[in-house]
């Protein structure tokens, strides 16, 4: 029987299920702390829970727990159904996913009337159990999409950029709605219209001069950038000469990607945001039609030295001002021990004790503050490169210890407090960096050489010299009997 080709390993899909469990169930039974509450009481508790749906102001939470679960039901999918392409073996396996989903969630909501700060509820299990079915699906829809991208990469005439630039918009335009909380009723669009999270320029409620909020603008152009580079692709060889096309079309992508978070009850939509979106939209197409990619690689490997002669200061004094806020600094030892011992070290603890839509910004702008890391580190080996893994394995470290530094010099900083979720976010997102540079400079290598060797006339000698034997050995004998 022909086993059915897959898009990832069998190894990829058993370590990303067992990995997404674990992580699903650490997130929802922080602290760890269990209290002394008898089974019976417990029990008792636990058939009471409340089973009211979400509502408006808890959907926000209701879809941050489906999103929770869904890698859960993406990747236990594609195990158990590895190589398997009948359909009643599928179905088979959806129901065990959905069975796994539902007796996690249940164990866990269980579980947590012995925590702290923590309760059960039934719009949690209904949210949970829904992101492991809608995974499952999501596996069983996207089939076909990923192998066929795999195909695109690893096949002998790969068209690369299109797969990578089409994966980056669609995480992109996730992360932007996240967590989903769309708008459902006419009075719920009442209730938004009057928010202050929405403005045609700011947001009243937004903030205008805080560094990190500068940070955060600066992201959101920065991150638009692949967007526009995926458009102009789009459109051809080369985006439209008239360039009042092209600020008209990034325009209405612009506006259209702040009227979807105007849907959602828990986004925040600016004219300001916006502009920026438009103007990276529009760099991004500027950037495919005047560059290439061999011409910045060879850029870059000559200035290689310099650059990062500027920019790493320039970094280390911008992460500093956005972790420490350039102090006050303290230097009461008795303080410090205080503050020590009152930090819990669990990663993500203390994102618990704000909204789903503040953990999610913060944790993006953790990321966003470490990737300049992992591309100095990139940019460092870029003359001499190293082998990918010494090179993922040094970026790792250096965005743990970069992270650490930062972290442990908050206990000397006057009413902040280290964040341990910062040290996994720091170590992921310099690791990434690293890994999507070195994967895009292989790129832009096979670019080069692909376009050097067509650029060759009809009838020149090929590159190599054992081919150029091989070939031409047919023409010496014919000479000879001539």
């Amino acid at each position: 029987m022909t086993r059915r080709r897959e898009p990832l390993a069998l190894w990829t899909c058993v370590i990303g299920a067992w990995l997404s469990l674990g992580f699903a169930l650490y997130l929802t039974l922080l602290p760890f702390e269990f209290g002394g509450m008898g089974l019976e009481e417990a029990w008792s508790l636990y058939r009471d829970m409340s089973l009211q749906g979400p509502g408006a102001s808890g959907r926000a939470q209701f879809m941050a727990n489906a999103m929770m679960f869904m890698p859960l039901g993406f990747f236990w999918m594609a195990w158990l159904t590895y190589g398997r392409s009948h359909l009643v073996w599928h179905l088979g396996a959806l129901a065990l996913v959905a069975l796994l989903g539902l007796a996690a969630t249940a164990t866990v909501e269980f579980l947590q009337i012995w925590l702290p700060y923590r309760y059960p509820a039934g719009a949690d299990i209904a949210g949970n159990f829904l992101g492991a079915v809608v995974g499952a699906l999501m596996w069983w829809g996207l089939h076909r999409p990923l192998l066929r991208w795999r195909g695109q990469l690893a096949g002998p005439n790969r068209v690369i950029v299109p797969a990578v630039l089409i994966a980056y918009a669609i995480l992109y335009v996730a992360i932007g709605l996240a967590p989903f909380d769309l708008v459902l009723s006419t009075a719920e669009w009442s209730q938004r219209l009057d928010s202050d999270t929405w403005g045609l320029w700011v947001a009243a409620g937004a903030c205008t001069s805080d560094l990190r909020c500068i940070s955060e603008l600066g992201l959101t152009l920065v991150a638009s950038v692949p967007v526009g580079i995926l458009l102009a692709y789009g459109l051809g060889r080369r985006p439209p000469a008239n360039g009042a096309v092209l600020v008209t079309l990034a325009a209405l992508l612009a506006i259209l990607l702040e009227a979807l978070n105007l849907a959602t009850l828990s986004g925040i939509a600016e004219g300001r945001s916006a502009v920026l979106r438009g103007a990276g939209f529009v760099t991004g197409m500027l950037l495919y039609e005047y560059l290439s990619p061999p011409q910045v690689m060879q850029t870059l490997r000559r200035a290689a030295i310099p650059l990062l002669v500027v920019a790493t200061p320039l970094y280390g004094v911008a992460l500093l001002a956005l972790n420490h806020d350039l102090g006050p600094y303290q230097w009461d030892r008795a303080a410090i021990s205080a503050q020590w011992a009152q930090l819990n070290l669990w990663p993500f603890y203390y994102h618990y004790f704000v909204g789903e839509t503040v953990a999610l910004r913060s944790a993006a702008l953790h990321v966003a503050m470490y990737l300049p890391l992992g591309a100095l580190i990139w940019l460092a080996q870029i003359r001499r490169p190293l082998h990918p893994r010494q090179l993922q394995w040094l970026a790792a470290l250096g965005g743990l210890l970069a992270a650490l530094l930062m972290e442990g010099g908050k206990l000397l900083v006057v009413g902040l407090r280290p964040d341990p979720a910062s040290l996994v976010l720091a170590t992921l997102a310099a690791w990434g960096m690293a890994t999507a540079l070195h994967f895009l400079t292989r790129l832009a290598t096979e670019a080069s050489t692909t376009s050097h060797t067509r650029a060759r006339p009809p009838g020149s000698a090929p590159v190599t010299a054992e081919r150029s034997t091989v070939i031409s050995e047919p023409s010496r004998r014919e000479h000879e009997r001539d």
